[in-house]
C-alpha cells in the first residue's frame, strides 16, 4: 500500500512581484505560517466537455481546457514585528499580503498606515500610493502537489475572541500558473525559514475608544470584534491573457465595518439605542468628528483600527452570556473628505 498524505502539513509562501503578470518564485524567506490548510480552487471554464459532438461510434470528442484561474482562501495569525528594531514594515511576514490589498499605503519606516481608498491601480511599486502590488503564491502539500498562482490580489477580515489569537481571513484571486512536469523546471521550497514568525497578538489588553453623540460607551466589556474592509473582489475576463483572466478587480461595495460584542450597561451611560437613531450627516466643522478606535499597545509595535464618523448600521442585537445581558453592535465608518485623515477607516502599525 502506498503512503498516505497528511492533510495538515505543507509550506505556504507569498512574494511581491517585480514584473506585472510574471511569476515570482518564492523562497524559504517568503514563507508564512497559516492556520489550517489553504484552499486553492479552480475558477473559470476549466475543462470543457464536447459531448455535443457525436460520432458514428457514440460518445463525444476530446475535452479542451478553457479559461482557468485560482480562488485562494487561507487564515493567518496577526503578527506585530518590532519595527523600531527592524528595517521596515517589510520585516512583517504579512507585508506581502497587505500590499496586495486595496489601501492607500503610507510607509515611513517607523510606522505604516493603511487608509481606505476608492481608487485602484496595479503596480509593482507603491506608486501611486494606492497602487495594489500583486504577489505570487505557492502552496506545497506535505509530500504532495504544489499549487502556484501569480497576479494575486485580495481582501481580508480581522477578528478576535477575548483571550484568543487575533486572526485574519484572507480571500485572494490569482492567475493560473502552470506546474510543469520535471524537477528541472519546478522549484519547491526546501528550506522554509520561520524565524520571522513571531508570537501572534492575543485579544487581551486592548483598548476601545468609542465617543458617539451622547453618553460614553468607552467602558464596556468587549468579548469579540470583527473588522471587514468593505471591498469586493471580482474576476476580470481577458481574452488577451494566456489563461483568459487578467488581474482581478478590487472595489468598495460596502462600508468599512466593525462588529463588537459588548456587555449591556444602563441606558443612561451606554446610549447605544439612542445612537442607533443618529443618522445626521457627517460634519467637518466643530464639534470634532467622533472616531471609533480599537487599539493594542502591549507590544513593541502598536496596532490600531479606526473608524471615522462611526454610525450604527443595525439596531443593537440583544443576547445573554454568562448570566448577563450583552449586545452585538454594528458600526460603519464614513469618509468626509479626500484627505487621508478623513477616510472611513484606517489600520496603523506604529
Amino acid at each position: 500500500m502506498a503512503n498516505l498524505l497528511a492533510a495538515n502539513g505543507g509550506i505556504f509562501a507569498a512574494k511581491t512581484e517585480t514584473t506585472l503578470n510574471t511569476w515570482e518564485q518564492p523562497t524559504g524567506a517568503d514563507v508564512i505560517n497559516v492556520v489550517g490548510t489553504p484552499s486553492f480552487k479552480v475558477r473559470g471554464a476549466g475543462l470543457i466537455g464536447r459531448a455535443d459532438l457525436y460520432t458514428d461510434r457514440g460518445g463525444g470528442q476530446v475535452p479542451v481546457r478553457g479559461g482557468v484561474g485560482w480562488d485562494i482562501t487561507f487564515q493567518t495569525e496577526l503578527y506585530l514585528v518590532d519595527q523600531a528594531g527592524a528595517a521596515s514594515f517589510n520585516d512583517n511576514p504579512l507585508h506581502v499580503l497587505f500590499r496586495a490589498c486595496m489601501f492607500n499605503f503610507a510607509d515611513n519606516t517607523s510606522n505604516v498606515t493603511l487608509t481606505s481608498t476608492a481608487r485602484m491601480a496595479v503596480a509593482t511599486t507603491r506608486s501611486p500610493s494606492y497602487a495594489v502590488q500583486p504577489c505570487s503564491m505557492q502552496w506545497q502539500q506535505l509530500d504532495g502537489r504544489i499549487f502556484q498562482a501569480h497576479g494575486c490580489v485580495g481582501t481580508f477580515k480581522i477578528s478576535g475572541q477575548s483571550g484568543q489569537k487575533v486572526l485574519i481571513d484572507w480571500t485572494f484571486k490569482g492567475q493560473w500558473q502552470s506546474i510543469p512536469a520535471g524537477s528541472d523546471v519546478l522549484t519547491p521550497i526546501t528550506s522554509p525559514d520561520y524565524t520571522g514568525q513571531q508570537a501572534p497578538v492575543i485579544f487581551a489588553g486592548w483598548s476601545l475608544t468609542l465617543n458617539l453623540t451622547t453618553g460614553d460607551s468607552a467602558s464596556v466589556d468587549v468579548a469579540s470584534f470583527e473588522y471587514t474592509q468593505g471591498v469586493t473582489l471580482s474576476d476580470i475576463p481577458d481574452a488577451l491573457a494566456t489563461y483568459g483572466f487578467g488581474v482581478s478587480a478590487l472595489a468598495f461595495d460596502n462600508y468599512p465595518q466593525m462588529v463588537i460584542d459588548v456587555a449591556s450597561q444602563p441606558e443612561t451611560t451606554q446610549t447605544t439605542w439612542t445612537n442607533a437613531f443618529n443618522v445626521t450627516p457627517a460634519n467637518g466643522s466643530t464639534p470634532p468628528l467622533p472616531t471609533m478606535t480599537l487599539s493594542y499597545t502591549a507590544a513593541p509595535v502598536a496596532f490600531s483600527i479606526v473608524l471615522r464618523n462611526p454610525k450604527q448600521l443595525a439596531m443593537p442585537e440583544e443576547a445573554e452570556a454568562n448570566t448577563v445581558r450583552r449586545q452585538k453592535l454594528t458600526f460603519v465608518g464614513l469618509a468626509i473628505s479626500t484627505a487621508d485623515a478623513d477616510q472611513a477607516s484606517q489600520i496603523t502599525f506604529a
